[in-house]
């Protein structure tokens, strides 16, 4: 009987140990749940960041383009006087 009851409190420890663990367990599985649902979310974030700097990206490239064509003028026809002139 005597070596039943030193099994006991340890049989009764190591349950504890167990319970504590899983315990554990459970929450660090929580917490890794909520860690993919940040990075799920940042993902969401940087792709909109994304789509956004090539949308400006577009608008500079057209603002660029639109300011070169208001600005140079546009090329005048020289008559050459060595060209014969059209005869109708």
């Amino acid at each position: 009987m005597g070596s039943s009851s030193k099994d006991k409190p340890s049989s009764t420890g190591s349950q504890d140990i167990l319970q504590r663990s899983l315990e554990m367990l459970e929450r660090n599985q929580a917490n890794l749940e909520r860690s993919v649902l940040n990075l799920e979310a940042s993902l969401a974030n940087l792709e909109q960041s994304l789509t956004i700097e090539h949308t400006i990206s577009r608008l500079i490239d057209s603002q660029e383009e639109l300011w070169w064509m208001l600005t140079t003028p546009p090329p005048v026809a020289i008559p050459n006087p060595d060209l014969p002139a059209d005869d109708p």
